[in-house]
Parts: structure tokens; C-alpha cells; sequence
């Protein structure tokens, strides 16, 4: 007898337990002093638009847990290769470039000769970022890469005329155009451009280039944002269900033995 009254004790003192630490943890979170988790559930809403880039769903793309950047150019198209360097400068910064050369848009098109850089046959490391980048013509607007079916279908959906420059990152924001113009980098060759971003020379174009740059930038770290609040108060929330599934197995077997008592 003394015994059962002893487990029973136990049992609903576990209870206490739990309650207590679930609801001590809610009232942490609503005050504010667990993290600031729970404030941005309430403060971080993803932008309608981001500079030039617009919000085109709330639904993630990507294969697994990197933010996933897609990009669809040309290398014959101005403001494709004006676009180039704001890539290839906000990525440098989370990872390392392999095979990307210098181009130059077509020369009989309009901003003739536009320096900027070939995606084609480059690759693209990084522990946060995945990079798929396509050029669909060559300098002379010859066709050059194809894009897969998944691209291909996410590049219709989203871009129903099918416009160069397209940029989408995770699904989530898309931007068509180039934010740099290609009137700027007109008289420029390719290594000069480069040399003076990796120089930090400050000029117009260099200007408008890095910019550009930092709304990429920017973008990738309002996704990164959005994901990692999602995934904070999903596990969260399956801990209290933990919880609270825990306290209802513990009250009911408590409710057993003191009913065979």
C-alpha cells in the first residue's frame, strides 16, 4: 500500500515537472528571453520585394538545406554580363569560383561588347550555397547550354516570357533585368572591371555593381532568416508536444494506480 502511494507521489510529481518546464518555457519565450526566436516569428515577415527582386512564393526549392541561387543568361546578352559581376561577387563571399572566364556580349547588339563573365563550365563551392548557373547562347547568340527540365520549368513558371537576365534564389525571389547597365562598363574590358572590384576602386560602375551585389546579398540572408525562424519553431513546437504527450502518458498511469489502490 505504502508503496503505491509512494509511486503515485512520484508520478504526479513528474507531472509537476513537466507542466511546470513547459509552461515556464512558453512564458521565457513570450518575455522575450529564451533567444529572439520567438520576436521574429512575430517581426519577420518575408518582404514583397527586395530592390529589384520580387516575391514569388513562400515555398522553398531547394534540394536540401543550402540556399539555392538559379540563373539563366546569356553570354551575347548586355545585361547579362552586366548582371554577372553582382553574381559572382555576392557569392564570392560564401564560397570559391572555379573556371569562370571573361566574356564579352555580342558585338553587334545594342551596349556592343559589354565585359562581364561566363557561368559556362564554371563551378561554384560552398557549405551554405548551391549555385546552378546556365548560359542558353553563346557570344555569337549560337544556342550553348539547354536547361533541365526542373529549371526549365520553374524558369516558365516564373518568368512567363522568358526574359535574360533571370535570377532565382530559393524559390522565393526573382528578379529579371540587370540592376547594373551595361552603358556603364561600355570602354571597359573585362580585367579591368575585375581588377578594380578586387581592388575596391570606386567608380560608377564598380558602384553599381557592388550594390547589386549586396541586394543579392541581402536577399539570400532574409531567406536564410525566414528558413532557419520556420525550422526554430517547428522544433520547438514538437518539443511541447513532447511535453505534453509525456505528462498525459505520466497522469494517466498515475490515474491507474490509484485506481487499482
Amino acid at each position: 500500500m505504502k508503496s503505491m502511494v509512494a509511486s503515485v507521489s512520484m508520478l504526479l510529481v513528474a507531472i509537476a515537472i513537466v507542466i511546470v518546464v513547459s509552461f515556464s518555457l512558453v512564458n521565457v519565450v513570450n518575455h522575450g528571453n529564451l533567444t529572439t526566436k520567438k520576436k521574429e516569428t512575430n517581426t519577420v515577415v518575408l518582404p514583397s520585394s527586395i530592390a529589384g527582386f520580387l516575391k514569388v512564393s513562400n515555398n522553398v526549392t531547394s534540394p536540401n538545406s543550402k540556399t539555392w541561387v538559379l540563373y539563366v543568361g546569356s553570354e551575347a546578352c548586355p545585361f547579362c554580363t552586366a548582371e554577372s559581376w553582382s553574381i559572382y561577387y555576392s557569392l564570392e563571399e560564401r564560397g570559391i569560383w572555379m573556371n569562370v572566364t571573361q566574356e564579352y556580349s555580342n558585338s553587334s547588339d545594342i551596349y556592343s561588347s559589354t565585359p562581364g563573365l561566363s557561368f559556362y563550365g564554371a563551378t561554384y563551392s560552398s557549405s551554405s550555397i548551391d549555385f546552378t548557373g546556365f548560359e542558353i547562347s553563346n557570344t555569337n547568340w549560337q544556342p550553348l547550354q539547354k536547361l533541365n527540365l526542373t529549371d526549365s520549368v520553374l524558369f516558365k513558371d516564373y518568368d512567363f516570357s522568358e526574359k535574360i537576365p533571370f535570377i532565382l534564389v530559393d524559390g522565393i525571389f526573382m528578379q529579371v533585368g540587370s540592376a547594373t547597365s551595361p552603358k556603364l562598363l561600355q570602354n571597359q574590358t573585362a580585367q579591368d572591371v575585375m581588377n578594380d572590384l578586387k581592388n575596391n576602386v570606386i567608380n560608377n560602375f564598380s558602384k553599381s555593381i557592388i550594390r547589386e551585389a549586396h541586394n543579392i546579398t541581402e536577399v539570400i540572408n532574409e531567406i536564410n532568416n525566414y528558413t532557419q525562424v520556420n525550422e526554430a519553431i517547428s522544433s520547438y513546437s514538437q518539443f511541447l508536444s513532447g511535453c505534453f504527450q509525456s505528462s498525459s502518458t505520466v497522469l494517466s498511469e498515475s490515474r491507474s494506480l490509484a485506481h487499482s489502490d
